[in-house]
């Protein structure tokens, strides 16, 4: 399943739509707190020396101060608190002091609700899949030729353009659609087959297949194998919310990856459009002109 945004919203009797722990305001997080039955939450920070790492404990007050409230639910008018009651999540937060910072706050709550109200970071996706038995495989975001339902997608969309005509209603849109999907009349004398749904999901893990086997040359640690068959995933227990930013590549880059690019510098990767372009005939939704 592609690992977009809108396949991870959590659980929203926690969570407002689109909102996760990692990009909730601190005011939203103890508010998830609260609803959630927490009273006290422990938060780690470093020494002002950073030698150790002290827990400071703080508490989730019954009540949401009212200016907090306001802010969050968006009454009008209502400003961005700066500040609560010393001891609580609302306290100000100052350098290895006070209370703590939106991202102190964050991280502790998602290791709270992890351990004690794990039903608020469900997704509906994982939810559904968890109650079915099932197990998801997320693919990375914005490839589309690593999901069967694109391909499925392309399929009836690559016919019904075939089938356009200026003034072309919803209706007739949707029509044409079905027709690529289960077959039936083309364009002129073209009869469209049903489409190979088998062969989209075959043509899927082939591409996610060749994308392993690439992984190596990119990452040191990356996987080998197969989908079905994967070696060294070991490494890649957990993915972070962060995981798809990259502005801040260049300065995370360690001597490791430095090092590794140095013994690469004069591998070629093909990486040319050609090479990653499925063939319309491989989705079964290609059809030859009259």
């Amino acid at each position: 399943m592609d690992n977009a945004s809108y396949h991870h919203q959590l659980n929203t009797a926690y969570f407002p739509e689109g909102k996760t722990v990692g990009n909730a305001s601190k005011g939203l997080n103890a508010h998830v707190l609260r609803l959630a039955g927490c009273t006290h939450i422990s938060v780690p920070r470093r020494r002002s020396d950073g030698s150790t790492v002290d827990n400071f404990r703080f508490e989730v007050p019954a009540a949401e101060p009212d200016s907090w409230k306001n802010h969050r639910t968006g009454v009008q008018g209502a400003k961005a608190p700066t500040t609560g009651d010393s001891g609580t999540v609302y306290a100000r937060a100052k350098k290895n002091t006070g209370g703590p910072t939106s991202k102190e706050l964050a991280a502790a709550t998602r290791k709270w609700l992890k351990e004690n109200k794990p039903e608020a970071l469900d997704s509906k996706v994982e939810k559904l899949f968890r109650e079915k038995e099932w197990k998801i495989i997320w693919t990375p975001p914005y490839c589309p030729k690593f999901q069967p339902i694109e391909l499925v997608w392309g399929v009836g969309k690559q016919r019904a353009g075939t089938l356009y005509k200026k003034g072309r209603t919803l209706i007739t849109t949707q029509r044409h659609l079905r027709r690529g999907w289960y077959g039936g009349k083309g364009k002129g004398s073209q009869r469209f087959e049903r489409c190979n749904v088998r062969g989209c999901w075959e043509t899927a893990e082939r591409e996610i297949n060749a994308w392993i086997g690439k992984d190596k040359a990119y990452n040191r640690d990356g996987v080998e194998g197969a989908l079905r068959d994967l070696v060294g995933v070991d490494l890649w227990t957990e993915t972070g919310e962060n995981c798809c930013d990259i502005d801040d590549m260049e300065d995370d880059v360690d001597e490791g990856d430095r090092e590794f690019e140095r013994d690469n510098a004069g591998v070629d990767f093909d990486e040319t459009e050609a090479g990653v372009q499925i063939a319309a005939a491989q989705l079964g939704g290609h059809d030859d002109p009259p």
